[in-house]
């Protein structure tokens, strides 16, 4: 166990550290001495639902046919191991677009963070006093029943509207900005 919850960093003798990799994602916000973060929002992991259906129906099929596979030798072998590299890939491709954006909420910002390449970040910066209105929508039932959705912000100054994808609990976040 550790003061700050890693498991190894220079500090604390830990290989990963949490929150020394937050305090660096702090520093590159820029963020005034009065200001707090509020909330950190990702995309949802449910709205991938659709995507873990087909993976398991793919790894369930692979496993099922994964005996008359190997009966034809080297290239059975070959495509039971591609469909498992296959998952692998997509399963990656997921965790990528749930980390890629994130919505920064703090007492006198919203920042919205895209990381257009893997090294590569883009970060606009608006101020809760320019934002003119916010509405969520919840369109379809998994949205509803598992709660996330889409937030729309209308911000001063920009001609068009700031669309947030697939948060999670859009409803609570709306009550946390407006707030």
């Amino acid at each position: 166990a550790s003061i700050c919850g890693a498991r190894r960093c220079a500090k604390h003798k830990l290989l990963y550290c949490k929150l020394h990799n937050m305090k660096r994602f702090i520093k590159q916000l820029h963020l005034q001495q009065e200001e707090k973060i509020v909330r950190i929002i990702h995309r949802s992991g449910w709205s991938f639902f659709g995507r873990y259906v087909f993976l398991l129906i793919l790894l369930l099929g692979n496993l099922f046919f994964m005996v008359p596979l190997f009966y034809y030798g080297t290239w059975g072998v070959a495509i039971f191991v591609g469909i498992f590299a296959f998952i692998g890939l997509v399963i990656l491709k997921i965790l990528w677009s749930i980390y890629r954006n994130t919505l920064v909420v703090t007492t006198h910002h919203i920042i919205d963070v895209d990381k257009t390449k893997l090294f590569r970040r883009k970060i606009h910066k608006f101020s809760l006093d320019d934002i003119e209105k916010i509405k969520y929508i919840q369109k379809k039932f998994l949205q509803r029943a598992f709660h996330y959705g889409n937030i729309i912000f209308s911000i001063q100054g920009i001609g068009s509207a700031l669309v947030l994808k697939h948060v999670s609990e859009p409803a609570d976040l709306k009550d946390t900005i407006v707030a």
